[in-house]
């Protein structure tokens, strides 16, 4: 069996393998066509976009890193902690049976399973984003990027998908990354100022 590589590695893709850092693109607006329907899938069919991403960066190559683990399912594993968070969504709507004197426990447990099915949810959303970090020298969870990689996924799911799609389209073609590792390049240097 071949060893297990990045299909980004090599040849015209060697600003990856020097360890030249990238950047996520923007995030999507959803207000144009093409996006508002990017956007609808990942929030009613997250599976679907999942598995968009990881054609998108290669994961179904059997010579990908991820490929003999879990995160080759991470498309299955995110339609079943979907489903999970759609299940408990409405837990909190379990006081209404509530015997009498109980409504504050009914609620604290409706609460409490809302929440962890929402955080189950995040658990794939941030594991790919993750995916990115090692495949194309992103920062993921890093400092302030924190907020973006860790709590967008949380409120906008739907968002971070679309930008996970669009940059690992874009840095999968070699003619791209002469002009990405340039900007990545000036924003550091603007920071440094």
């Amino acid at each position: 069996m071949a060893a297990q590589q990045y299909p980004n590695r090599g040849g015209p893709f060697s600003k990856f393998d020097k360890g030249e850092r990238f950047e996520f693109e923007a995030m999507p607006t959803c207000c144009g066509c093409s996006e508002m329907g990017n956007c609808c899938k990942a929030l009613w069919c997250p599976c679907f976009r999942t598995a968009e991403i990881m054609t998108a960066i290669g994961m179904w190559s059997p010579s990908h890193p991820s490929h003999g683990n879990c995160s080759k399912n991470l498309h299955i594993w995110t339609g079943c902690c979907y489903i999970l968070h759609c299940l408990t969504l409405y837990a909190p709507a379990l006081v209404a049976f509530a015997p009498e004197g109980s409504a504050g426990a009914f609620a604290a447990v409706g609460g409490g399973l809302a929440v962890a099915g929402k955080l189950c949810f995040l658990w794939p959303i941030v594991w790919m984003r993750q995916q990115f970090g090692g495949q194309f020298n992103i920062p993921v969870c890093e400092g302030a990027g924190c907020l973006t990689d860790c709590c967008c996924p949380w409120y906008c799911w739907c968002w971070t998908m679309n930008q996970e799609h669009a940059t690992g389209t874009k840095l999968m073609k070699p003619d791209n990354l002469v002009g990405t590792a340039i900007e990545a390049g000036l924003k550091v240097v603007k920071a440094a100022l």
